[in-house]
């Protein structure tokens, strides 16, 4: 059976992964981008999610949108107090007209640690 803090630290673990998607898909609507496919993803780097201060959750994003559409929720995502970024960024043309984008991203949060996890 799991320790109290180890089931406390993957119930935030969760909740901060929920609220992220939350947070993904209401500054979608916000931007007028269409819903976002999300997937969750490990990052590569394994010195990033290793961090001994912070926790990372990084997400694959995929959506086909207007060009300013994106940019405002881009802007948004990294706009405020949020520590939240782009870490990998993909655009083409979306054929035949090429009048909207084809957009992969992984977006990735960092959430502080509490001293109890370090």
């Amino acid at each position: 059976k799991p320790s109290s803090a180890a089931s406390d630290v993957y119930k935030r673990q969760e909740s901060q992964a929920n609220e992220l998607i939350r947070m993904i898909q209401d500054q979608a609507r916000k931007s007028q981008l269409p819903t976002p496919n999300i997937s969750p993803v490990r990052l590569s780097n394994e010195r990033s999610t290793n961090n001994v201060f912070f926790d990372q959750k990084a997400y694959r994003l995929t959506v086909t949108t207007e060009d300013m559409n994106l940019v405002d929720f881009l802007v948004a995502i990294g706009s405020g107090d949020s520590m939240n970024r782009v870490h990998d960024l993909d655009l083409k043309p979306k054929p035949p007209q090429n009048s909207q984008l084809i957009c992969n991203m992984t977006l990735v949060a960092n959430y502080q640690k509490q001293p109890s996890e370090e």
